[in-house]
């Protein structure tokens, strides 16, 4: 009986050595489960942590790269823009030390523009376009000594036939909305086709009516009638060409007299001149007359007409009546505005006249541009917009009042658009300079009879170029 007793009380401690070995044994099982997850929670962590360590070294460096290539880009497109001032003044020191009439046509070493040339680890390019052989829309109004507008009757009907040939077979005639953005002192009065500034008002979103010069081409986008297909251009009928932008006819930098200079112009804007002279709408006579004027170029022995006899069935004509008064006269460098004191640098400025209106600059994209001035100018100053364009012509000054033989054409330049391009890697800058290049004494003294009383005699200005507008693309 004792035996059993203690068999019994040997199996049960037994039994609970056993209990107590197993409970033991998970235990640690479980201290070995959870110390293996929280090493693989580290192991993710810190691979996370290095992932993304990783990720933000290779885009800071990869922007480190790109910034580096735009400013590679833009020293390039810079260079550019120099290379082609240094083109147009080329041209005419070679002309001035020739002999030779002045005359700007597509053959002239600025024409060919700048071609693509390595600049350290970039490349530069640089395109150059002749503003005067462009219809100047600031050149449409001009303003009488009470600051009343006038209309530049020669131009707006040829401005109204450019748009008849371009639009045909629409009833659209932009011209009336162009002058009424442009004009100011009218009390908002709206012309037949016109918009003022309730129409402008009433848009989604609003915004009001300019009354003033244009600072750049691209607010013909805000006008009444100028949508995108009208301004960028439309596949004409029976061709399957598309029409060039407006900007390649039209612009707020040429002439201010309102002529273009007749061997860089378009065909449609001499035809459009031709038609304005002759008081007829625009045929395919014309046209084949203005192409034949632009063939005829490459006969001249400098490849641009020098003398505006020589144009063949050139038709020529005086400024209607209406077309009188003054022009809005350009912000020229070293020019004083009539009534007010000499220019003090750095001092503040008081507004002009009524003929000397004065507007707030455009804003600039990007860094402005260097300065060039070698006189007295502004230098980096942002320009007032305006027309600086000197109305030099060979044998047909036309100027207001004394119309010349030769009017409303000329046969040289001295607004410039400018592309320059810059490259490098995968960064493409692009600055787009509007400048105007200061004639010879020679061609300076027929602007001083153009020019208000106050300012005539006055000396040519001191700089070789100013920059009428910067833009930089990136």
């Amino acid at each position: 009986m004792p035996n059993c007793r203690e068999k019994r009380c040997e199996n049960f401690v037994r039994r609970l050595r056993m209990c107590a070995a197993h409970v033991h044994g998970r235990n640690r099982d479980s201290r070995r489960g959870v110390a293996l997850m929280l090493t693989l929670l580290v192991i993710v962590l810190l691979s996370a942590l290095i992932v993304d360590f990783s990720y933000d070294t290779q885009v800071e460096g990869t922007l480190a790269a790109v910034k580096s290539d735009q400013f590679q880009a833009y020293l390039a497109a810079k260079s550019a823009i120099a290379n082609a001032l240094a083109l147009l003044q080329e041209d005419l020191l070679d002309a001035q030390m020739n002999g030779t009439p002045e005359s700007d046509g597509p053959m002239d070493v600025w024409a060919q523009g700048v071609p693509v040339a390595p600049l350290n680890d970039a490349q530069m390019r640089a395109v150059i376009a002749d503003e005067c052989g462009k219809i100047n829309l600031n050149a449409l109004i001009r303003y009488d000594s009470n600051g009343t507008p006038l209309e530049n009757r020669f131009l707006i009907d040829a401005l109204r036939e450019f748009f008849r040939y371009r639009l045909a077979g629409s009833n659209l005639d932009p011209t009336d909305a162009i002058l009424d953005w442009l004009d100011s002192g009218d009390d908002d009065e709206e012309r037949p086709e016109g918009a003022e500034r309730s129409y402008y008002e009433g848009l989604e979103p609003p915004y009001t009516c300019k009354n003033g010069p244009m600072d750049s081409i691209e607010e013909l986008l805000l006008i009444k009638g100028i949508t995108p297909e009208v301004y960028f251009g439309v596949p004409q009928e029976n061709k399957k060409e598309t029409q060039r932008p407006l900007s390649e006819y039209l612009t707020v930098h040429g002439d201010w007299l309102g002529r273009v200079n007749i061997n860089t112009a378009p065909v449609e804007i001499i035809a459009a001149f031709i038609a304005a002279c002759e008081h007829q709408p625009i045929t395919e006579t014309t046209i084949q007359r203005a192409q034949a004027i632009v063939d005829n170029l490459a006969a001249e022995p400098s490849g641009a007409y020098v003398d505006l006899s020589a144009v063949p069935d050139l038709p020529t004509c005086t400024p209607e009546e209406g077309q009188g008064g003054q022009a809005v006269p350009p912000n020229i460098p070293g020019l004083p505005t009539p009534g007010t004191p000499p220019r003090v640098p750095n001092a503040p400025q008081p507004r002009g006249g009524p003929l000397f209106k004065q507007y707030r600059a455009p804003q600039m994209i990007g860094p402005g541009p260097p300065s060039l001035s070698q006189g007295t100018g502004r230098g980096n100053a942002p320009p007032v917009p305006g027309q600086p364009q000197v109305p030099g012509v060979p044998g047909a000054p036309g100027l207001p009042g004394t119309p010349g033989t030769g009017w409303p054409w000329m046969v040289n330049s001295y607004i410039f658009r400018i592309y320059g391009d810059g490259m490098a890697g995968e960064a493409l800058v692009r600055i787009e300079a509007y400048v105007w290049r200061t004639p010879s004494p020679e061609q300076w003294s027929l602007l001083t009879p153009g020019l208000p009383p106050d300012l005539q005699g006055m000396a040519p200005p001191t700089e070789a170029f100013r920059i009428l507008q910067w833009r930089v693309i990136r």
